[in-house]
């Protein structure tokens, strides 16, 4: 469903430097199409990183999902071998050094 130009105007007219819900909703459904596959678990990874502008450790990703490790891990994975998400740098959480991951 296309939105109508009030509601674009109203999603892009922001008053702060935030990503609208319904950019969020259009890129999501844009890499739906391209990579059809994408099921609810790689959905709820890709929002949680998306919904990030400085992007998401695992851990950060496993907080935000309420996902185990050994569910998010493989999740971020497929994510990254479908080319939707990709490495941002790092960062040190509970004094360890994690790579942080961004969506494309």
């Amino acid at each position: 469903m296309k939105p109508d130009t009030d509601e674009l105007f109203d999603a892009l007219s922001l008053p702060y430097g935030g990503v609208s819900d319904l950019l969020k909703r259009t890129s999501l459904e844009a890499a739906l199409k391209k990579h059809p596959t994408i099921g609810p678990s790689q959905r709820k990874v890709y929002e949680a990183i998306k919904g990030s502008p400085d992007g998401l450790t695992d851990k950060e990703v496993q907080i935000l999902t309420g996902m185990a490790g050994d569910t998010e891990r493989p999740r971020r994975i497929e994510l990254l071998k479908a080319d939707l998400i990709e490495e941002s740098g790092t960062r040190v959480l509970d004094g360890r050094r994690s790579v942080v991951w961004r969506a494309k």
